[in-house]
């Protein structure tokens, strides 16, 4: 059980697939965990859970290491090393917020390259783990809400703090400030303008998201698309 946030009143269970996955994840987190409230909140479902070895045949499909957050896997790869990075990442979004913030929050899947960023409305596993994008120096970064700064600047908030370097971990690298260079909607219809701006409006409360999006649409930079391929060739150029 980890306890976060900038009062130390949010608590957030998170499994591990194995006890040595559990021991690592214990020893890195350690300065968040929180062991007096474990028994009375043995039973609660967990808010993530770390996978971080590969499981399944030497030849054929194999589970690869991921986290998930409930049913939903939000990151996979090859490098256990890049799931904790997406855990610290995700656990640092719930850190920074607090429940009278009122900043502008927006909740969509973030892909970056560089200090540009684009957002999409695209419900995974498309785009998981993509190798065509990861080939084209396109990362997704794992989060629980990016803040709207301004118009088409957002912020990642920073992962959680951990002595990485204690468990020979290499630490997160990246951009935290991006410019925001459109954005992509996954759909099966051929939406008008207005549907388009309703359902990327959708994902966040503020009133200057909703202005960022108008400006995106009229600017051209929101792509509609109906599947896999377009949702990576649009990331892709909006990118380039």
């Amino acid at each position: 059980m980890l306890r976060i946030g900038h009062h130390r009143d949010a608590l957030v269970p998170v499994q591990a697939d194995s006890p040595a996955s559990l021991q690592l994840a214990r020893r890195l987190f350690a300065p968040w965990i929180d062991d007096t409230v474990a028994d009375d909140l043995a039973d609660t479902t967990p808010a993530f859970a770390v996978h971080l070895t590969s499981s399944g045949p030497a030849r054929g499909r194999r589970s690869l290491p991921h986290l998930r957050a409930g049913r939903e896997v939000l990151a996979r790869s090859h490098d256990p090393n890049e799931i904790l990075h997406a855990l610290a990442y995700a656990l640092g979004g719930l850190h920074e917020r607090t429940p009278d913030d009122d900043r502008s929050w927006v909740h969509l899947r973030a892909f970056t390259r560089g200090e540009r960023i684009v957002l999409a409305d695209v419900h995974r596993p498309h785009l998981l783990a993509d190798r065509e994008l990861e080939r084209d120096g396109i990362a997704e970064l794992v989060h629980t809400g990016v803040e709207l700064v301004e118009p088409t600047m957002l912020v990642v908030p920073p992962p959680l703090q951990v002595d990485w370097a204690a468990e020979g971990v290499p630490a997160p690298t990246g951009h935290h400030r991006h410019e925001l260079c459109g954005a992509v909607v996954l759909g099966h219809d051929d939406p008008t303008p207005a549907e388009t701006l309703a359902r990327l409006s959708a994902n966040s409360t503020s009133g200057q998201w909703f202005t960022t999006c108008a400006d995106l649409i009229e600017r051209g930079c929101v792509r509609t698309v109906r599947d896999r391929a377009g949702a990576r060739t649009a990331v892709q150029a909006l990118l380039r």
